[in-house]
């Protein structure tokens, strides 16, 4: 299965983003700000729109 590269960005940073607001909610990783998770969360869903745009061919 070959995936591009921005489906593979937005499913990693998914994982991580996942992880932290897993890891942060059984008090593992109370340390972390909030607002690390809420850039975590931007970061996620603006690679997630750009990985669903094709991009424009210039001829």
């Amino acid at each position: 299965m070959n995936l591009s590269p921005r489906l593979t960005l937005f499913l990693a940073s998914l994982v991580v983003t996942l992880s932290f607001w897993i890891l942060r909610g059984l008090g593992i990783l109370t340390f972390v700000k909030g607002l690390v998770l809420w850039v975590l969360l931007f970061f996620t869903l603006v690679i997630g729109i750009l990985a669903t745009i094709r991009p424009r061919r210039s001829s």
